[in-house]
């Protein structure tokens, strides 16, 4: 148990997070319930079910985690909401572009324009920044 505590420690860190996600999943399991487990180690029931959601990620996700490519529980969590494949394939192409905000605009506008293609909502993106209209349906 000492060890799921110290493996959530972002500065000591030397594991990826899918092998803390598989960890945290058998730990659930030898428990019971994410409730139960989030007792024992001390840390919040949503801490853990993000990292049990990178274990439901598409295997691409997995290996950029596996890794170390993407290593931001942050960045995983917005990726695990993309329900989109192809917008989650367009993301993952230009995940060393992107920060966790504008992967959060991304989803944004996806869900505003649902027949923009990824590509352009991406690039759309990427030229404004973190600077753009969310409301903007032209793209």
């Amino acid at each position: 148990m000492e060890d799921l505590v110290y493996l959530n420690k972002r500065k000591k860190r030397e594991t990826d997070l899918l092998t803390i996600a598989y960890r945290y999943k058998e730990f659930v399991e030898s428990c019971g319930s994410i409730k139960k487990a989030s007792e024992i180690i001390g840390i919040s029931e949503t801490t853990i079910k993000i990292y049990l959601k990178i274990l439901e990620l598409p295997d691409i996700v997995k290996n950029l985690v596996a890794c170390r490519k993407i290593d931001c529980i942050m960045v995983i969590r917005e990726l695990s909401k993309i329900k989109n494949e192809e917008l989650l394939l367009e993301i993952i192409k230009n995940i060393n572009k992107l920060n966790v905000s504008q992967i959060r605009h991304i989803k944004c506008i996806n869900k505003l324009t649902r027949n923009a293609q990824p590509k352009r909502i991406i690039e759309y993106v990427l030229s404004k920044g973190d600077k753009y209209d969310r409301r903007r349906k032209n793209i």
